[in-house]
């Protein structure tokens, strides 16, 4: 279905995670990470002077672009979403994870792919709460099939759930 105008919501946003352990990077089996309650992702740029003298104010130039994604995931211990970002953080190991503002299948949702490294930066253990284990994500090194560097991708959902992705800048 092609995309069409309309208010987007955080509650439809989606993170994937790469659940194929042996089939190649390029064909990846995306499942949702369903615990997720809140994502937060941002892309910063880290701007560089670029100031001349034929202008008196400051000039900038983006030189390197900053993924960084928090989570806050419910935890069960059943769940392989949770356990597969716990485990990464208790390993220092990588994640391939997507993030994207709507469902893989939804055309035109849009978002970040990386092999993220996690960090378990916090729980809340209040007598009164649910157990949330906040998460925070760093893209990391991450080789394919033939031996070859990947890097973070921009992430764009097309027709029939076909994504396609571009390197950042």
């Amino acid at each position: 279905m092609p995309a069409s105008s309309a208010v987007k919501k955080g509650a439809t946003s989606v993170v994937y995670r790469n659940s194929a352990v042996s089939t190649p990077y390029a064909t990846p089996t995306w499942t949702a990470i369903t615990l997720v309650r809140d994502a937060s992702v941002s892309r910063p740029w880290d701007m560089s002077d670029a100031s001349v003298r034929g202008s008196r104010v400051k000039l900038y130039h983006p030189t390197q672009q900053d993924f960084a994604v928090s989570l806050t995931v419910r935890c069960d211990d059943l769940d392989t979403g949770y356990l597969a970002l716990n485990g990464a953080a208790d390993e220092g190991t990588t994640i391939d994870m997507m993030i994207l503002d709507g469902p893989v299948a939804t055309e035109g949702s849009r978002g970040i792919r990386a092999h993220f490294h996690v960090s378990d930066t916090g729980q809340d253990q209040s007598i009164g709460t649910a157990l949330y284990k906040t998460f925070e994500l760093k893209p990391g090194f991450a080789v394919n099939d033939d031996a070859a560097l990947v890097y973070p991708k921009y992430a764009i959902a097309g027709a029939d759930s076909a994504v396609t992705f571009a390197d950042p800048g």
